[in-house]
């Protein structure tokens, strides 16, 4: 081989080299956008899991709520059962025994009473005034009957109390 060969098969050698490094070149930027591609679907797919999971737990907590709705129905007639003078004692007993179990479900479910004492002050945000009174005995805007009590789940407003407020 001659020197003009050397040099020929040198600048091949070279510009194969050079196009071997572009590839590679190449190649790595796009594992890189391969790579960042991936880990942003995965940082997508662990915030949809965490939303569902979220989105799951709502949906177990609130949903006994339309069914505890139609419970509290049952559970007032009971209580009001309780009150009139001419039910026998053993039909009484059966109530109260069922009253019982209906507070203790309640409780497992956390459904909780509301039910306000007389003079406390009126919160908008779990009674709802059903008729006005005036009265000197009491305080400005207390609580002066009860006619329904009311009820929360897990925290959050199931049914207000019904009550009659004082105005002065």
């Amino acid at each position: 081989m001659t020197n003009p060969d050397i040099s020929k098969q040198n600048l091949e050698e070279k510009e194969k080299n050079e196009i071997l490094k572009n590839k590679v070149k190449d190649l790595k930027k796009k594992i890189l956008e391969i790579k960042e591609y991936f880990l942003r679907k995965q940082a997508e797919n662990q915030n949809i899991y965490k939303r569902s999971k979220k989105n799951l737990k709502k949906m177990i907590k609130f949903s006994i709520e339309n069914f505890a709705k139609s419970l509290l129905e049952i559970k007032d007639s009971l209580e009001k059962s309780l009150l009139i003078n001419s039910v026998n004692d053993s039909l009484k007993i059966g109530i109260k025994i069922t009253l019982k179990k209906f507070n203790i479900i309640f409780k497992n479910n956390k459904i909780i009473e509301i039910n306000p004492n007389i003079g406390e002050i009126f919160n908008p945000m779990i009674h709802q005034v059903i008729s006005v009174s005036y009265n000197n005995l009491y305080e400005e805007n207390t609580i002066i009957s009860v006619l329904e009590k009311g009820y929360k789940i897990n925290n959050r407003l199931l049914r207000p109390s019904l009550v009659i407020v004082n105005k002065k």
